[in-house]
């Protein structure tokens, strides 16, 4: 019976051994899955202020390109805003 207690305590202290093992390696684990998500985070906020000042730059250009064609053609232009409203207004009356 011993021999029993002997292989149970060997058992005993092998599990614990890997149990402790086990529980660092899921600390590395989680230091390690703290610093992807970190990093991500950290190119998401890149990658979303580069997207906006292209957005921006766009905008503009197109402004600019919206005022040239509004000041070469003026009456047109008015003409154009003035149906868009009308088109606008009789949508909105309906409802």
């Amino acid at each position: 019976m011993s021999n029993n207690d002997g292989t149970m305590n060997q058992h005993a202290s092998d599990f614990r051994k890997k149990a402790s093992t086990l529980g660092r390696d899921v600390e590395d684990l989680g230091s390690i899955t703290k610093e992807l998500a970190g990093a991500a985070v950290d190119k998401l906020q890149e990658n979303a202020g580069e997207y906006y000042d292209q957005g921006m730059k766009k905008a503009k250009l197109f402004e600019r390109g919206l005022e040239k064609k509004i000041s070469s053609n003026p009456l047109m232009s008015l003409l154009i805003a003035a149906g868009v409203g009308l088109v606008a207004g009789a949508l909105f009356n309906r409802r």
